[in-house]
């Protein structure tokens, strides 16, 4: 969520950046049908996640 401002240079972890057990999740509707475009969409989110968690690590 702040990969950009870690890149430049205004956030940074003095210690290092350490897991804090934090957990995210995606939450959609039981009732609601799996189109192309949700599974698309939940994809490129995990996808663009794992980078920008090795990008910072």
């Amino acid at each position: 969520m702040a990969i950009d401002d870690i890149r430049k240079g205004r956030l940074v972890a003095p210690l290092g950046f350490q897991p804090d057990g934090s957990h995210y999740g995606i939450i959609r509707s039981a009732l609601a049908k799996k189109t192309a475009g949700i599974e698309q969409f939940v994809s490129w989110l995990r996808a663009t996640i794992q980078e920008d968690f090795h990008a910072a690590s």
